[in-house]
């Protein structure tokens, strides 16, 4: 072999080269490094309306609007980006599809759009830009998702995929290399950048919920110490008084909210579900309400919502809804929220881990997940179930919290069962969960579904816990308390612990075992429809009916 001979310049090895040191461009004389740094690659973002969710527009040089007729976003990553496509309908030329801030949230620039209507929005990025905000009108939002996507310069951080840790920060950018002193700022992002075995850490703070598909993450966690709130709903933070009326404000929404949903103001205690001191239990881990934020129930009329002081109230009427708030509130820190009518979901098996992580306003189902959800709150959602574990297996959720659900709190049914009868087609397993102020079940499992749980608190709900319909549930030291009449049960049938309706899976029985159990202050204490339910070792404690059917074990009425 012929024997290659080093050439050297200033000392320096220019033959035979490393790839990133060798010169490619005769004329330019530029490396391949050099050649990289001018490429770009094109990333895109999927805004569900959940995203653009504050009520006014932008406009291009920077000022905001309140009308009602549109709606804009919160900071959207841009940094590095070299044009952005955006895909939407603006209506005016005083609406800007594109205002752009520098790292210091100083305004630089506003596109101004020369088309109104449908069309993708070509936009220079200024070099110095760090974010932008999106406006577009309600209606197409309303009816369509957000596409948005850009070309950003091909950096270091490029090509740092596949790391063992990923870390998301409100004040990430997505950029960045996703390691702690460079956090991204989406879910989005970090799901691109950790490897399929790694985990995504998120830093202290609240953060605008993104339609995630579950099967897309390993584990997913809050940092030790933060608290991590993903919040989804479209918020009001700005809206005046009807007309004449004293305590009935206004604001234009595009789309339909089902005539029994509730709608809530964000973070004020509701002062309903303020706990007695002879309710307390471990669970309520401190707190002085049950809700964190205030339930604002339908009304018939604005009328209706005028005269009632006792609650907070709402009303549609076209394209107005018209509600109440709390006396001396402030929208703009305490929105009211209209909840996220789309569940999130996995679309393919995957075992997960997620901790200590917070989802308002929005509900979950479950189907292909295996694994863990840990100290987890789900909450506020007019969907059917907050969390809804149909055919799902393998799946545990410990410590975790479900509440303020239009339904049940949890629901496992297996409506599209597989051939052979029997078999674990739904099981999952709940252990030291609060679940609370739902308007039907705590917890519910139906046909070809087993529950098992172990622990926890089931209270103010309709009914604590209720296999039905050929469900299956074993209970170990829970208590089901307080369950029954209240301003948001729809059934108020008040059973601790229930089993409801023969079974439609072809299986023998609908049943329930409890053992150690404690059903205090219901309608109907412990409820089986025949003695294949079994009640032993339990406490019917203040319950205005002990026990009705099912075999009683050594069991005590107080």
């Amino acid at each position: 072999m012929a024997k290659i001979h080093k050439l050297k310049k200033d000392n320096v090895t220019i033959y035979p080269a490393t790839i990133t040191q060798a010169v490619i461009d005769p004329i330019s004389g530029k490396t391949v490094k050099e050649e990289f740094a001018e490429l770009v690659h094109k990333e895109n973002y999927l805004i569900s309306n959940s995203d653009v969710n504050v009520i006014g527009f932008m406009r291009p040089a920077g000022t905001t609007s309140t009308s009602s007729a549109y709606r804009y976003s919160g900071k959207l990553n841009c940094k590095g980006g070299v044009k952005l496509y955006i895909t939407s309908t603006v209506l005016s030329e005083s609406v800007s599809p594109a205002v752009f801030f520098d790292v210091n949230d100083n305004y630089i620039s506003g596109y101004t759009a020369t088309i109104t209507s449908l069309t993708t929005h070509v936009i220079d990025v200024p070099s110095n830009a760090h974010y932008f905000i999106t406006s577009l009108s309600a209606h197409y939002l309303a009816n369509n998702n957000l596409k948005i996507e850009w070309d950003v310069y091909i950096t270091s951080s490029f090509f740092a995929s596949n790391k063992a840790r990923v870390y998301i920060s409100t004040d990430g950018l997505d950029t960045n290399t996703g390691d702690l002193a460079s956090p991204v700022l989406t879910l989005r992002k970090a799901i691109r950048t950790v490897s399929k075995t790694g985990e995504i850490i998120v830093l202290n703070g609240d953060y605008v919920g993104e339609v995630i598909d579950f099967s897309d993450f390993n584990i997913l966690k809050a940092a030790s110490g933060a608290r991590v709130r993903f919040i989804y709903g479209n918020k009001v933070v700005l809206a005046p008084l009807s007309g004449a009326n004293t305590r009935v404000y206004e604001t234009n929404y595009v789309g339909a909210i089902a005539a029994n949903s509730y709608l809530w103001q964000h973070d004020i205690e509701d002062e309903e579900t303020v706990i007695a001191i002879a309710d307390r239990h471990p669970l309520h881990r401190g707190k002085r309400t049950r809700m964190s934020s205030t339930r604002i129930y339908p009304a018939a009329s604005i009328a209706e919502i005028e005269s009632t002081t006792d609650k907070l109230m709402w009303f549609k009427s076209g394209d107005t809804v018209y509600f109440s708030k709390t006396n001396g509130s402030d929208l703009s820190v305490n929105p009211v929220v209209i909840p996220y009518s789309v569940s999130l979901y996995a679309t393919k098996e995957k075992n997960i881990s997620f901790q200590n992580i917070e989802f308002l306003y929005c509900n979950i189902k479950t189907q292909y997940l295996s694994g863990k959800f840990i100290d987890c709150y789900f909450g506020m959602s007019n969907n059917s179930g907050m969390i809804i574990y149909d055919l799902t297996t393998g799946l545990s959720f410990e410590n975790c919290e479900v509440s303020g659900g239009n339904n049940d709190g949890f629901n496992g049914h297996t409506y599209t069962p597989n051939s052979f009868k029997h078999t674990k087609q739904t099981n999952v397993t709940s252990i030291n969960c609060y679940s609370h102020d739902n308007s039907d079940d705590g917890d519910s499992c139906h046909e070809y579904s087993e529950t098992n749980i172990i622990g926890g608190l089931y209270e103010f709900n309709g009914n604590g816990i209720t296999p039905a319909a050929g469900g299956h549930c074993n209970c170990t030291n829970v208590m089901a308390s307080n369950n029954g009449v209240h301003n948001w049960t729809t059934d108020q049938a008040g059973k601790g612990f229930n089993t409801s309706g023969a079974a439609t899976d072809d299986g023998v029985g609908t049943n329930i075992y409890c053992y150690g159990c404690i059903s205090k202050n219901n309608i109907i204490g412990f409820l089986g429809l025949d003695v294949s339910s079994k009640f032993i070792n339990c406490i019917s404690q203040n319950n205005t009916t002990p026990f009705i059917s099912g075999e009683q074990i050594n069991c005590v009425t107080i």
